[in-house]
This record gives structure tokens, sequence and C-alpha cells, in this order.
């Protein structure tokens, strides 16, 4: 697939205000919630010298001052060190910022650090995405509290002072412990030395074709009371919140079926048009909307039997049902599934389904 070297430059300002270079497509980390990981496997990298001419042509069209290399987990291109070794020339010629999406703290090592920070240091962002490690063995974010800590540390070492953190509640088996161990966490992160620190918190959504999506969703009132032992961290970072109604309708809707079709037809002729706008979504259009079509959201949200059959069972991504049965037994019992890049074949049914296999530099 082509590289994007020629994308229309907006006259205003967006949120991602960036040049982007995807450098690789697919992640075999297997965390259990995420969907992209399942729906873009294998792994598949391009080449650095394909890279790095797009990188040149793209700067050079665009006339932007950042620009970020993409992927669903950019530190584990096998050749990254090497692919930012041979651009940073470049980068401090045309004193050109670069920025990574969120980090893998477990891949990010100090040699790493250091040349990423040489060039211009924009802010590093990683995803705990729990915080304990027993929900982290939960999720298969297989990462410790010690490996967090020193990633963050070897980054302000080298000159970093922006942080941010992602995290996410609701999740299969949480408990008032794991919420405790987010403001612990962050507070022991602040304390390292950052000048600024943001914790961003989303609510887990349940999603198709992923071992998570037999998962029950929280309800708007159990978020807000989640919400309500978080916002400890006022107290040394800044904290963002999701919306745990437009979060609960998100959740409908990821797991809906052909009826909730209508309902969305409902919502939008009774005024539901630019939702994503936080000052215009209400969570009552919804309500109502699924009530006049006598539709039960709650058993949209519920937990489902994994021998329960799903409205998109009949769409096939390569992962084997079985597979994701599997995963999310292995969850309930805190069990890790590791990298099929560097541990061998988890059998989820993807290079057996396309006859491919994960493409290394």
């Amino acid at each position: 697939y082509e590289i994007i070297t020629s994308p229309i430059v907006p006259f205003m300002n967006i949120v991602h205000d960036r040049a982007v270079i995807e450098i690789m497509r697919g992640c075999n980390r297997g965390c259990r919630f995420c969907q992209a990981g399942m729906f873009y496997r294998p792994v598949r990298e391009r080449k650095p010298e394909k890279i790095l001419q797009a990188i040149e042509t793209l700067i050079s069209k665009t006339g932007y001052e950042e620009l970020s290399l993409l992927s669903l987990s950019t530190m584990d291109y096998s050749k990254v060190e090497e692919l930012v070794s041979r651009a940073q020339k470049y980068f401090k010629k045309e004193h050109v910022g670069f920025s990574l999406p969120s980090t893998r703290v477990d891949s990010f090592g100090v040699e790493m650090a250091s040349k990423i920070a040489s060039i211009r240091k924009t802010g590093l962002t990683f995803a705990p995405e729990a915080g304990t490690q027993r929900l982290r063995n939960v999720i298969n974010k297989n990462i410790t509290e010690e490996e967090i800590l020193n990633a963050v540390a070897s980054a302000i070492e080298k000159g970093w002072k922006r942080v941010k953190l992602y995290f996410m509640i609701g999740l299969p088996t949480e408990t008032d412990e794991d919420i405790n161990g987010i403001v612990a966490l962050s507070k022991k992160i602040k304390a390292l030395g950052l000048k600024q620190l943001t914790v961003s918190v989303s609510i887990f959504i349940p999603k198709p074709h992923t071992p998570f999506q037999y998962a029950r969703q929280i309800t708007p009132p159990e978020a807000r009371k989640k919400f309500s032992i978080l916002s400890r961290i006022k107290r040394f970072a800044q904290l963002h919140l999701h919306d745990p109604g437009k979060s609960y309708i998100e959740g409908v809707l990821s797991r809906g079926d052909r009826q909730v079709g209508n309902a969305i037809y409902k919502a939008y002729k009774n005024g539901s048009l630019f939702d994503e706008w936080g000052e215009e979504f209400r969570l009552s259009t919804w309500i109502r909307a699924f009530e006049s079509c006598k539709i039960d959201i709650e058993s949209y949200s519920r937990e489902k039997d994994v021998e329960e059959e799903l409205p998109w069972d009949h769409i096939s991504l390569g992962i084997s049902k079985a597979f994701l049965r599997e995963e999310y037994e292995k969850a309930h019992k805190g069990e890790p599934t590791r990298d099929c890049r560097w541990n061998g074949c988890t059998l989820c049914g993807v290079c057996q389904e396309y006859r491919t296999i994960n493409v290394l530099n």
C-alpha cells in the first residue's frame, strides 16, 4: 500500500495538526479490549528506506513542523532505532519535531529516549490502561509498574518534562482497589519530577471481534462513582474524563444488531446531529429513541454467554471464535498471552485463514 505524501493541509487549527507516516500495520500484542489489534492482524512493516523517502517528501510538500511515526505500536517496529537514527539529521536540519503515538513502556529503552529527546521534545504518551498488575494481566497488558516508572524516569533524565497517561475504567473483574491503583500509580509518576502530567481516563466499551466482546459494560452511574475516586488526581495532575452517557451509547451501538439501526434513525430525527461535540450530546434523546423503538438498552450492555450467537458472527476477520473464547477465559484467570512475533503462534486463526504471516524487516 502506498504512503500518502501529498495530503490536504487544513487552513484551520485541527486536533492532530502534524504530518503522519504509517510505518507498519497490525499489532500482535494481544490486548484483549483492542479491536484494532484484532482487525489489522498480522503485522506488516514498511522498509526503512521507503519511510525515509516519504518523510522528506511529506515535509517538503506540507511545511509541517512536527511529524508522527504512526502505527498501533510504533516502538515495536523492528528497526525503529535505525529509522530514528537515520532520520535524526533531517529532523535537525529542518527543525521538525518528532512525536510518537501511545508508547509501549516495555520497549522504550534509554537509547531510544535519548535519540528522540535530542531532536525537539514534544511530550510522551504512555498507556498503562490499568492501575494494578492484577488487572493488567487480565487485559493482557504485559508491563509491570517497575517498567512504567523506569521508562518515565529515563525519559525525564533525557529532558522530557511532559507526559500523558491513558487509563480505562469498567474493565472486566475491576474493583475499587484497581481504581485506587490508578491514583497511586499516577502520583508515583508525577513524583519522579515531571513538570506536567495529564491523566486521561476513558470507559471500557466491549467491542466485537475481541476477547472482551462478551463482557458487561458499566452504566453511567457506576462510571461516575469510579470517577469520584479518581478526582483525587486533580491535586497533582490534569485529569480528563470521558462522558459516561456518551460512552454508554457507544457501547450499545458497538454491539447492536439491526434493531438498533431504527433507534439511530429515531435519534437523528429527534435532533441528534452533532453528538460528537460535547455540548450537543443529549443522553435523554437517545434514551427516548430506544424506548420508542421498544429496545431494552441493558440487553446490549449485559455480559454475553461465550456460546451465545452474536449479531456479527457472520462477519469474519480471520480471528477464530474459539480463540476469542479462550482468551476471555484466560482473562478471568489472569493468564497472559505472549506476542506471536517473538513467542510462537497463538493459533488466533488469521495466518491460517488468509495464508499469510507476519512481515518483519
